[in-house]
C-alpha cells in the first residue's frame, strides 16, 4: 500500500515536472522569436520617428517665415496709420 502511494506521488511529480519544462521551453521559445521580429519593429519606428522630426522641423521653418511676414504686415500697417494721423 505504502509502496503504492509513493509511486502514485513520484508519477504525479514526474508529470508536474514535464509539464513545467515545457511551459518553460514554450515562453523561452516565445520570447526568443519576439526579439528578432522585434527589431525590424525597431527599424520601422526609427524611419518613422525620423520622418516626424524631419516634418517638425520643416514646420517650424514655415512658421518662422509666417511670423516674419505677420512682424512685417504689422509694421506696415504700423507706419500707414502713422503717416494718416
Amino acid at each position: 500500500m505504502a509502496f503504492t502511494v509513493i509511486l502514485f506521488f513520484l508519477e504525479r511529480l514526474f508529470w508536474v515536472g514535464v509539464m513545467g519544462t515545457g511551459i518553460y521551453v514554450g515562453v523561452r521559445y516565445v520570447r526568443a522569436t519576439e526579439r528578432r521580429s522585434g527589431g525590424a519593429e525597431l527599424d520601422d519606428l526609427r524611419t518613422e520617428i525620423q520622418q516626424l522630426q524631419e516634418t517638425v522641423e520643416t514646420l517650424r521653418s514655415e512658421l518662422d517665415r509666417v511670423q516674419e511676414n505677420q512682424d512685417f504686415t504689422t509694421r506696415l500697417l504700423a507706419e500707414r496709420s502713422s503717416k494718416k494721423s
